[in-house]
């Protein structure tokens, strides 16, 4: 109805979530697919806010993994992936598109390829607001579907903020994530060929091509590189192709810049 206005829809969207929010339980008794024309008509918006409204909506809505699977019939994703290309000046909708894209997470959903690729791509932009939430669903779906990550390149994209050195807080929960996705044969199968520990030398590398050492890249790298030698999945993978990335560690020593960090590295993890 064209003559309803935004306030009213996002009145009685509020109310309605409030209710679910309030009783969960209702949601088994509510014939869902009667919901969905009007959702549908809420995405079409060109309110930005009544767009907000529809996904969380949806998000309160959903109740197993098989409402999820009828969703993306619908082209929900498409919607999602839209929303998720938009600019600064749709923030929320961009954060309600990807807190729905969680809460398909939550019931171990499968998530289309679109889906993935456009949270990849809020990764990739340096200056984008979801960058972080972005990257935080990125670690999640590879644990609960590995295949499509490992399909979209996701872990190209771990290894390119592995090389970030300066925000050594999210490299190190990126590694403490790999390392784990390596503990398991159902998700060591798809990463295992895709991830190259020694993106963990990047720091080491440019100390042979920078006039002046950036002493900070060195020690974050000297923790990471220690923090993965210390597990026995690191070590796995400093093993691969018969030992070639703990062999081109080792090169490192005749570099006179980066030998003092290489030896307080083996001195940690050997406990000495």
């Amino acid at each position: 109805d064209t003559n309803i206005t935004a306030e009213y829809v996002l009145k009685k969207a509020n109310g309605l979530v409030a209710l679910l929010k309030e009783h969960p339980g209702i949601r088994k008794n509510l014939v869902l697919t009667s919901f969905m024309g009007s959702i549908q008509a809420l995405l079409l918006s060109e309110d930005k806010r009544i767009i907000s409204a529809a996904y969380r909506v949806c998000r309160y809505l959903i109740n197993s993994a098989s409402f999820v699977d009828w969703l993306i019939k619908l082209r929900l994703d498409a919607f999602i992936v839209i929303s998720l290309a938009k600019d600064a000046s749709f923030h929320v909708e961009r954060e309600q598109a990807l807190r729905l894209v969680r809460a398909f997470l939550d019931f171990h959903a499968n998530i289309p390829k679109s889906i993935v690729q456009a949270i990849i791509s809020c990764i990739e932009k340096q200056d984008d607001s979801l960058k972080n939430m972005a990257l935080e669903t990125l670690l999640e779906l590879c644990f609960v579907n590995p295949r499509v990550v490992s399909c979209c390149q996701g872990m190209r994209v771990l290894e390119s903020m592995l090389k970030e050195y300066s925000t050594f807080p999210v490299a190190s929960i990126i590694l403490d994530s790999v390392l784990q996705l390596m503990s398991t044969h159902g998700t060591r199968k798809h990463f295992l060929e895709d991830f190259y520990i020694s993106v963990l030398f990047t720091a080491f590398s440019d100390s042979n091509t920078k006039a002046s050492l950036n002493v900070e890249k060195m020690q974050n790298a000297t923790l990471l590189i220690s923090k993965a030698l210390k597990d026995h999945n690191g070590l796995m993978l400093f093993s691969m192709g018969n030992f070639q990335p703990l062999k081109e560690l080792m090169s490192f020593f005749q570099v006179p810049l980066c030998a003092p960090y290489l030896i307080d590295i083996f001195l940690d993890v050997l406990r000495i």
